[in-house]
Parts: C-alpha cells; sequence; structure tokens
C-alpha cells in the first residue's frame, strides 16, 4: 500500500496549459495543518524523457507533506509513453516553465507560498529539477529557452536532483564504457533531442546540458546519486557537482555507495530527512 501523509491534506488538479486541445494538468497535495501559505515542492518522476502521467513516489508526499510542504506532481510530454504525442526538447521544458509560472501567478487560489518554491526529480525528472533553478540566467535566456519573446520566469529557491542526467555530451562519450552494446534506440537523450545519429555540430546537445547555464547566482541545489547507478551513471552528478563548486554555488552532495538508479534507498527515512535538512535550511516551514 502506497504511503500516505498523517497530517489532513488536500488534492486538487490545475490545468495549467492546453496542447491540441488537451489539457495540461497537475496535481497538488497541499497540507491543511499549515498556520500560513506552506512553501511547494514542484515534483517531476523519472521517465527516460518518454513523458509522464501525474506519477508522485508516495513516500516522498508523505514525507514532506508531513513536515509542512505542499507537495505538486506536474508531468512532462516526451517522446512516447504518457501524456507524450512525439514532443522533444526544448518544447517539454516549456511547458515545465508554464507550470512554474501557473504556481507563482496562481498561489492565493492554490493556496501556496509563491516565494518560496522548490523543484524536485529524478532520472530524468532530476533534469527538470535542475533547469528550473537555472531559467533565471542570462545565458539561459540567450539560448531561447524561456518559450517566447517577452516570457519571464524567476528560478525556484532551491532544487533537489535524484540522480538526474546533466550533460549529454558526456553521456555519448561514456556509453560504451556504462552500457556496452546496449542498441542506440535505448538512448533516451537521443530521441529526447530529436535526433538518430550523434550529431557534428553540439549546439543543441549543449543547450539542452544543465552544465551550459550554472553560475554564481544559481539557487542552491542538493545532489545526489547511486554508485552502482546503470541508467544515468553517477558521471553525471560528479560533473554538475564540479560545475556547482567551480562557480562556488551553494550544494550538498550525498553520493549512496550502495544504490543503482532509483532503487529504494532514496526513500529510506534517513536519506529523505538530508534532504528535509536541506530544505530547512534554505526554504523553511514557517509555523
Amino acid at each position: 500500500m502506497e504511503a500516505a501523509p498523517t497530517v489532513p491534506y488536500t488534492e486538487h488538479t490545475y490545468s495549467y496549459g492546453e496542447v491540441n486541445g488537451e489539457p495540461l494538468q497537475m496535481k497538488v497535495h497541499r497540507p491543511e495543518n499549515s498556520g500560513s501559505a506552506p512553501p511547494c515542492i514542484i515534483y517531476f518522476a523519472g521517465s527516460g524523457f518518454s513523458g509522464t502521467g501525474m506519477r508522485l513516489n508516495g513516500k516522498k508526499m508523505a514525507f514532506f507533506v508531513d513536515r509542512g510542504y505542499a507537495m505538486v506532481a506536474c508531468p512532462y510530454r516526451g517522446h512516447r509513453g504518457e501524456n507524450s504525442g512525439q514532443t522533444h526538447f526544448p518544447t517539454p521544458l516549456f511547458e515545465a516553465l508554464a507550470a512554474l509560472r501557473y504556481l507563482r501567478t496562481n498561489a492565493e487560489t492554490i493556496g501556496i507560498d509563491p516565494k518560496r518554491i522548490i523543484s524536485m526529480g529524478g532520472s530524468s525528472g532530476g533534469w527538470y529539477a535542475v533547469m528550473l533553478a537555472l531559467c533565471g540566467s542570462k545565458k539561459f535566456r540567450d539560448a531561447g529557452l524561456l518559450g517566447g519573446d517577452g516570457l519571464d520566469t524567476d528560478p525556484v529557491c532551491c532544487a533537489v536532483n535524484y540522480f538526474g542526467p546533466q550533460d549529454f555530451e558526456l553521456f555519448e562519450a561514456e556509453w560504451e564504457k556504462h552500457r556496452g552494446t546496449a542498441p542506440t534506440s535505448d538512448k533516451g537523450y537521443f530521441k529526447f533531442l530529436g535526433i538518430s545519429a550523434w550529431p557534428d555540430d553540439l549546439t543543441q546537445v549543449q543547450r539542452a546540458s544543465t552544465l551550459s547555464y550554472i553560475g554564481p547566482d544559481t539557487p542552491p541545489i542538493f545532489v545526489t546519486h547511486g554508485a552502482k547507478d546503470a541508467g544515468v551513471p553517477i558521471t553525471q552528478s560528479e560533473a554538475l557537482v564540479r560545475k556547482l563548486k567551480e562557480q562556488s554555488v551553494q550544494h550538498e552532495y550525498h553520493p549512496h555507495p550502495e544504490a543503482g538508479h532509483g532503487d529504494y534507498q532514496f526513500t529510506e527515512p534517513d536519506w529523505l530527512e538530508k534532504v528535509a535538512q536541506f530544505l530547512k535550511k534554505h526554504v523553511p516551514v514557517e509555523k
């Protein structure tokens, strides 16, 4: 049975956009014992960039709602599967940013604090979580990633990245080392980028890398990864952490020596508590 919060909470579904007549929706789980509008975690599940429905890990949801955070399941479209429609970068990122804007614009109705929004995600969802921390940078804007002329988006207060891919150029360089003779058709990042072969011009590849936008103004980022991850190698998080250090960005890095990709260790209470302490430091719940 999925874990559920022990505190009273409500669930509401909101439509933050529309594509081809179909709504883009998110589901908000809001604790009702908060003395004021609570901070909000916008969560992106993993899917190999194929697209997700409104999936939300029950243990994470219960853990953070119990601690006073609203938890939002935010789907994203991808190259196949749920909610997809053969959509490639950067369109799903535009839609994730639209979801963030919607939360801020409608915060009073939703019952959250628009100034205290956190992004969190696992695997490909971790990429989205980090991108939402970078959307305030000039390089991000100059790369045309805000989704349209005149759009603006303040970054989240901080981000939590569970074993997400960050540098697709590095992923490609290490593919055989980590994945052996696995076929190109397994490369979710090829499908996400809309390519069938590795390009000579890496502009689009680098445009999709979170490392391209990290700077001194990047908000704090929590990074965790399993040393035995065969899906997204830990070198992805190591590259992210090196860049964060280089740019003097506040961060925490917690590699797990025994965990693989998305393993149970990341939802154990002691590991969730590491995230909770990070959030308490940067976006505390007001009592």
